[in-house]
């Protein structure tokens, strides 16, 4: 994975991303706080987004993984 420097949102290192809502085309801002601890290199997860998020973007819950550490649950892949 490329290198990336984060700039602070709140003190924290975050990104600032535009997804796209597939019913209207409409762009849908979001910033995206780093976590270096949410998974290792093999895990089912390369970005955690809320499921409404997810669904206006297009998204299709196939199977739900469980998590653990600094988001612990279950999250749909």
């Amino acid at each position: 994975m490329p290198r990336v420097l984060w700039r602070l949102w709140r003190n924290r290192p975050g990104v600032q991303v535009v997804l796209t809502q597939t019913a209207m085309g409409q762009p849908l801002p979001r910033t995206l706080l780093a976590d270096t601890g949410a998974g290792t290199r093999n895990a089912p997860f390369e970005l955690i987004l809320d499921e409404a998020d997810c669904r206006r973007c297009g998204g299709l819950p196939l199977f739900v993984r469980p998590l653990r550490g600094a988001y612990s649950g279950n999250f749909w892949v």
